[in-house]
């Protein structure tokens, strides 16, 4: 079993499966079988997961703070609605909210859900640093502008509360009166998918939950919010076609993410700030975020063998089994990652299968490095798995050196 990371969400359904039959000596042969797996947002909780984890995202932009500062009941209501108490709210539709609470779900668990705040918007204190890095190449050029763009204010719910206790109002008070700098412009419509880029999936959750915090609810982005991140880009040292194709990067990556996910309406709630005015309106906008169409018919989800799977014994009647490397690709999908390789074996009789070994042979700790129980340190084999999942994007493919023995 291979378990495979969908960027950063997480749920269980099988992709693919492949069965390979080969003789390893004339008593019995050995059948392996590899299933591919991706864990997503609908598995059973436990502690290596949070329930949900809620994804705030706040607008920087003068015109909304001052708005927002002018509207107490902002504030309030996503303090309420952390604390699962009824928000009372006109401009809003949280019909869905009021149907899950009708069936005992609770929105926000103090003890199992994760929140994380972010600042969204770009101020002009960033933008010649910006403009410096289009002459990066594309994958540098990107993350510049996300990094740009959102401002982790590192508050989360967790360090907050075995800091200072299980307090929501306290929570909301500190991530809203984090400093910053505010933006000029607001342009919700970036948030939704790059912040998917930003969130942490060292612990990954059932459910994943975006709530921003804006002038207006963010919809796809528009030829004007283009147009803006195009003038970010020109200036006197940068050629306009070089700004023009700064700009088809993040759209096209914008584009690339919006493939593999989906945002659907959870609620909303609309508030009229005191001057009265269509343009002094602001909200809380929630969805929730899901991979797009992950059932295994998906063509998203693609797997293939690049490589045959051999095994031989060491010596005859030995139980000392040698297996090859796998080569493992994803063609239609590079969001797909692997992060733990489980191997099976069983021998075929007449009674029927009986497993010999199951077992975990390769883990990922963190990004570039693997682990392995069945490694020794001081043997050629370490240094092959120390390279273990280096992309090859030409191919789209990863080597699962799979090469190991037990007895």
């Amino acid at each position: 079993m291979i378990k495979i990371r969908k960027n950063s969400f997480l749920s269980v359904l099988c992709l693919s499966q492949l069965i390979i039959t080969g003789k390893l000596t004339k008593r019995f042969s050995v059948l392996s079988l590899l299933i591919f797996t991706i864990f997503s947002s609908y598995t059973s909780y436990s502690q290596d997961s949070y329930r949900r984890h809620f994804i705030i995202t706040y607008d920087i932009s003068n015109n909304f703070r001052n708005l927002q500062q002018s509207t107490p009941r902002f504030q309030r209501d996503l303090e309420d609605l952390f604390q699962n108490l009824k928000v009372n709210n006109p401009l809003g539709n949280a019909n869905i909210l009021l149907a899950q609470r009708q069936n005992g779900i609770m929105f926000f668990d103090k003890e199992r859900d994760e929140i994380s705040f972010f600042h969204f918007n770009i101020n002009q204190n960033e933008i010649a640093a910006i403009r410096g890095d289009a002459n990066k190449d594309s994958t540098y050029l990107i993350n510049s502008f996300i990094n740009s763009f959102f401002k982790n204010t590192n508050i989360t719910w967790t360090s907050f509360k075995n800091a200072k206790g299980p307090n929501v109002i306290g929570y909301m008070f500190n991530t809203f009166n984090s400093p910053f700098i505010p933006s000029d412009i607001s342009i919700p419509n970036f948030v939704y998918p790059l912040i998917l880029n930003k969130i942490d999936n060292k612990k990954p959750a059932e459910e994943y939950i975006l709530i921003v915090l804006a002038l207006r609810a963010p919809m796809r982005y528009t030829s004007i919010d283009l147009n803006y991140i195009n003038t970010i880009y020109q200036g006197p040292l940068l050629p306009i076609a070089k700004a023009s194709l700064s700009v088809g990067y993040i759209k096209n990556y914008i584009n690339k993410l919006s493939l593999y996910y989906d945002k659907t309406n959870y609620f909303n709630y609309s508030y009229t700030t005191p001057t009265g005015s269509i343009n002094s309106s602001i909200g809380i906008f929630g969805y929730k975020i899901t991979p797009k169409d992950l059932g295994p018919s998906s063509s998203a989800n693609t797997v293939t063998i690049g490589s045959d799977i051999k095994f031989s014994q060491k010596k005859y009647k030995s139980n000392d089994f040698i297996t090859t490397p796998i080569k493992v690709k994803f063609p239609d999908n590079e969001f797909l990652t692997p992060v733990e390789v489980t191997l099976t074996i069983s021998t075929q009789n007449k009674e029927g299968d009986s497993e010999i070994f199951n077992d975990v042979i390769a883990s990922q700790k963190n990004k570039n490095d693997w682990s392995s129980a069945y490694l020794k340190s001081n043997t050629v084999l370490t240094k092959v798995f120390s390279r273990l999942m280096k992309f090859n994007r030409s191919g789209s493919s990863y080597t699962i050196p799979l090469t190991t023995t037990h007895s």
